[in-house]
């Protein structure tokens, strides 16, 4: 009797061996090697550190501050379309010159995110904040104290790199703060912000270019840089992983004096100038193999040219000698844009659900 009850409950097939696994996955959802977990000494963000755990307030306070400076380097594109005939009597000069404020500033805005955008993949955001607002600030002085027009085409240009090298990292930041079910609605308010500014930009420069010099519409562009730099500075906060990785990986060898501590990114084989060159020719590489990508590219070049055309076309010969406006309000007249841009932002959050 015992020996049967000892066959029934005893296994009849030998206890399996459980293989350690090659990999797993922790909460983040990013899988780890066994190599990684195992590793004591490859550093990685734990809970708060997380710029997901961030509070509201300063997620919000962030993505305010990063809309309001996208607005301010695209505002400073347009601004130039009423500086132009005080500029065309001062260093008599033709219209097709001084248009050219415009047009580079353009071209630095398409350029720039291609040289600089890769800078926050080594540095961070917030290295690509304050250098490229920094230098957007100094840039701008120039423009505004020209002496004459190839200085002031040639910081123009300048301006504009600068101020896209912003311009290409702030939706990284603002993915970077939000999970994937919370992110909807700030990067729709992001991706308006920069649309809203050449549209802003002929009323600022109406309002100021009616009663004062035409050098004030830069003064004025300098003013709202710099206390938007202020603000970069002091109420944004690092948000990029790798690098808040490597800043921890180098506060722990420096208080624990072990050099074993390390990042990911610190042991990445990417080098600085091999992923500039990727991001100068992977768009064209993409536009080459994509039709679809190049028609909307070319789709919305003829959009920007329309709308930039409109700046110069309507203000001082449509609305300015046809319609008898002045200043101020022809630089108004562009303000029914401001709604579709706001339609665009709706749908685009409703679209997304």
């Amino acid at each position: 009797m015992s020996n049967e009850m000892q066959e029934e409950i005893s296994p009849t097939t030998p206890a399996e061996t459980v293989a350690p696994s090659t990999s797993s996955q922790q909460d983040d959802g990013v899988p780890r090697t066994d190599a990684e977990e195992r590793d004591p000494y490859h550093v990685r963000l734990e809970g708060d550190e997380d710029p997901k755990s961030k509070t509201k307030v300063t997620k919000w306070m962030a993505v305010i501050i990063i809309c309001s400076a996208a607005t301010c380097v695209t505002c400073t594109s347009s601004v130039a379309s009423f500086t132009q005939r005080p500029m065309q009597e001062q260093w008599h000069v033709s219209s097709p010159v001084t248009i050219l404020g415009i047009s580079l500033f353009v071209e630095g805005l398409g350029l720039g995110p291609l040289l600089l955008g890769p800078l926050s993949e080594f540095y961070g955001r917030n290295f690509v904040y304050w250098s490229s607002f920094s230098l957007f600030v100094v840039l701008n002085l120039p423009v505004a104290l020209a002496p004459n027009i190839v200085v002031y085409l040639v910081f123009r240009f300048l301006t504009g790199i600068s101020g896209a090298a912003f311009l290409s990292v702030a939706g990284g930041s603002v993915s970077d703060l939000f999970a994937n079910e919370e992110v909807l609605l700030p990067m729709a308010i992001y991706s308006v912000s920069p649309m809203i500014g050449p549209v802003l930009g002929p009323a600022v420069s109406g309002f100021i270019n009616q009663d004062t010099h035409w050098r004030w519409t830069y003064w004025v562009i300098v003013i709202w840089a710099g206390v938007e730099l202020a603000l970069l500075v002091f109420l944004v906060p690092e948000t990029y992983v790798p690098t808040l990785e490597t800043r921890k990986a180098r506060k722990l060898r420096k208080s624990t004096g072990d050099e074993k501590y390390y990042s990911t990114l610190e042991r990445s084989d990417k080098g600085l100038m091999h992923t500039i060159a990727l991001s100068c020719l992977r768009p064209f590489e993409i536009m080459w193999y994509e039709p679809m990508a190049l028609l909307l590219d070319i789709w919305a070049a003829l959009l920007l040219g329309i709308l930039y055309l409109t700046f110069e076309a309507f203000p001082t010969r449509v609305f300015g000698r046809d319609r008898g406006f002045n200043t101020q309000m022809s630089g108004l007249s562009f303000n029914t844009l401001l709604g579709k841009e706001d339609e665009s932002g709706k749908a685009e959050v409703y679209g997304g659900r």
